[in-house]
């Protein structure tokens, strides 16, 4: 079985693992090279090269390499200009912008999101928003909230109770939390102006909601009698409806895109592994049979493949499998938990929670793996975890 999964790896071509090519004017790209050209030493030059490197889709390369791009730099009295020339001299992007600028990451920022939509016609994850939780002694669990460049931040009240796993809805204008309370875990709904509802389910302890593409429709992970299961929740006429009816354990829900593919954990073999369920035919399937401990199953937008983290001699590592459950690759290694994946907007870039010095910390990773960094930089002492990436554009909320 190992020789038939290397064989199909080596068989499939890395753009699997990417939501589609970078398309530029027909050409395409699994990664854009981004080569220093005249001027680009300048300091505006060089944020603007690490802008969009952080983006995912560029990786820039020393000075005189030959690359698919070459960013050049003009600097003027009033104002500077900037272009992106490929190998024969096409101009692809030139843009200007007054000088002096005050607000120099905002304006390199704007910058990237022009340059992104004008190459690629996709629109960056620059105006996603980051939602998770943090913890230590002093405060105890918060809500907090970052942007992508994880230099904009956001507290949410909690009132010093235990909060878990914060979950967008698909506008990205309301948030799904466990709440643990007097009465054991539920579930509450936070607006990002404030309002905060408690969902009650009249039955058991919830342990985590999801949105669907109705927002008054959620998932609930709910424990009844025990062993939880997942049920579908009617926000308004507060109605349950049971959705898994084996007499295991189910959690960790995740819809895909078009609302009609349902990932699961489930403890039904034995052991803790992922599985897939229509629901339109009704059809299970167990996607997931290497190890003994597979979990946290998250979509990409594209539905094509999915990320979880799997437990591998000892430590946590994030995996990616296609939507059948055909190819499997490992994307983290080493020493240390790495878990918690949740996909960017463009389905580029994954989040997760990585142990560093024994504190779990938000890190970011191209979807092949690759240029790994850390998102947030707090204190030493802080957790991060739980951590939902909104699927679009959000309205950063009032300080």
């Amino acid at each position: 079985m190992k020789w038939l999964l290397l064989l199909c790896l080596s068989l499939c071509p890395t753009w699997v693992w990417a939501q589609d090519y970078i398309e530029i004017t027909g050409a395409r790209f699994s990664l854009v090279t981004l080569a220093q050209g005249q001027g680009a030493d300048d300091p505006y030059a060089q944020e603007l090269l690490a802008t969009l490197r952080w983006s995912g889709l560029f990786e820039p390369v020393e000075k005189g390499t030959v690359a698919d791009l070459e960013l050049q730099f003009s600097r003027f009295p009033k104002f500077a200009k900037i272009q992106l020339v490929g190998l024969e001299g096409m101009v692809f992007y030139t843009g200007t912008f007054a000088l002096p600028t005050l607000e120099v990451q905002e304006e390199v920022t704007a910058q990237a999101v022009e340059i992104i939509k004008t190459l690629t016609g996709e629109k960056p994850a620059f105006g996603s928003g980051i939602v998770y939780v943090t913890k230590n002694k002093a405060q105890g669990y918060r809500l907090e909230l970052t942007n992508f460049l994880g230099q904009r931040h956001k507290v949410f009240s909690t009132e010093g109770k235990v909060v878990l796993l914060p979950r967008w809805d698909l506008a990205g204008e309301q948030l799904a939390y466990t709440y643990l309370g007097d009465h054991g875990p539920q579930t509450r709904v936070l607006r990002l102006r404030g309002l905060v509802e408690e969902l009650r389910t009249g039955k058991g302890q919830s342990l985590e909601a999801i949105f669907t593409k109705n927002p008054n429709r959620l998932l609930l992970t709910l424990s009844i009698q025990g062993d939880s299961d997942l049920y579908w929740f009617e926000r308004k006429r507060r109605q349950l409806f049971k959705e898994t009816q084996r007499g295991s354990t189910e959690s960790s829900p995740s819809l895909d895109s078009t609302g009609q593919r349902l990932l699961f954990v489930s403890d039904r073999s034995g052991a803790v592994q992922i599985y897939q369920k229509n629901l339109t035919s009704g059809l299970e399937q167990r996607m997931t049979f290497e190890g003994k401990y597979n979990a946290e199953p998250c979509w990409s937008p594209s539905a094509k493949f999915f990320a979880f983290s799997g437990l591998v001699e000892g430590n946590y590592q994030i995996f990616l499998m296609d939507q059948r459950g055909l190819i499997q690759r490992q994307l983290t290694h080493g020493p240390g938990s790495k878990e918690q994946p949740r996909f960017s907007p463009d389905g580029r870039q994954i989040l997760f929670v990585n142990k560093v010095a024994g504190k779990q910390k938000l890190f970011l990773m191209r979807v092949d793996g690759s240029y790994v960094r850390r998102l947030t930089s707090s204190p030493d002492n802080l957790e991060e975890f739980n951590p939902d990436w909104s699927q679009g554009e959000i309205e950063w909320p009032e300080p």
